[in-house]
């Protein structure tokens, strides 16, 4: 519950683009989604001209940088934590899907950790269908991953 004890109509503040509340974390959550969609475009500088030309604010170049930083760590974050839950979603797939086949194929690095290699799943449902009415015909279709997935993914 809010109170108004005072309430003075005029104020001396000189609008100058200053705004000590627009810090770091913040500045990262309102980019974190472009930079993930394209990090070599969201540069320092143009998240400093965003900033000045959507909201009127002046930030500096460390702020911004600083933010590009955290956000670049959080989306490292994110990956991390959706291929640690790989074999979670390889197990639903099969608990849901009865008869498919799912590989999720790790190697081990130096220090001893896994690192995701390879990815398979074959519905059955679709493997059937593809059996019983398709031609004997295949198709391969596939692109090239960027950022800190490399690789390709292929669909046949």
């Amino acid at each position: 519950m809010w109170k108004i004890r005072k309430f003075v109509d005029t104020y001396s503040c000189i609008p100058n683009g200053e705004c000590e509340m627009f810090k770091v974390p913040h500045i990262a959550r309102l980019f974190v989604d472009k930079i993930r969609d394209s990090p070599e475009f969201y540069m320092p500088t143009k998240i400093e001209e965003i900033i000045r030309e959507q909201w009127k604010i002046s930030v500096t170049r460390n702020q911004c940088q600083s933010a590009r930083k955290k956000a670049l760590q959080w989306i490292e974050k994110e990956y991390d934590d959706q291929f640690a839950r790989l074999r979670d979603y390889a197990a639903e797939i099969l608990e849901a899907n009865k008869d498919s086949r799912v590989e999720v194929e790790c190697l081990t690095s130096d220090d001893g950790k896994d690192m995701f290699n390879r990815f398979y799943v074959c519905f059955d449902s679709l493997r059937r269908t593809w059996k019983e009415s398709c031609r004997p015909l295949i198709g391969i279709d596939g692109c090239f991953l960027k950022n800190k997935v490399k690789g390709q993914l292929l669909v046949a």
